[in-house]
């Protein structure tokens, strides 16, 4: 029977985490893909200068609340982004 070594361990550990943070990252580009879209269908256009701080943002729950405004919103300035 074969026993992993450390540097297999590692190896499938990386590997996982990787994976993970891919999940994550795909995760956080699906919710701000639908905050562009939900403001492009609210409002009609979506100003570069936004596109670029909604793309910084990488937590989901903020992603979320950003989105639930951009619903209550009745202009792009009431978001405050």
């Amino acid at each position: 029977m074969h026993q992993p070594n450390i540097i297999e361990y590692w190896t499938s550990e990386a590997h996982q985490q990787g994976i993970e943070q891919g999940i994550e990252q795909g995760e956080v580009r699906a919710k701000q893909e639908s905050v562009f879209k939900l403001i492009r269908f609210r409002f009609q256009h979506l100003p570069k200068e936004l596109i670029d701080k909604i793309t910084a943002i990488q937590e989901i729950s903020q992603l979320d609340t950003l989105f639930d405004a951009v619903l209550e919103a009745e202009t792009l300035e009431e978001m405050d982004i």
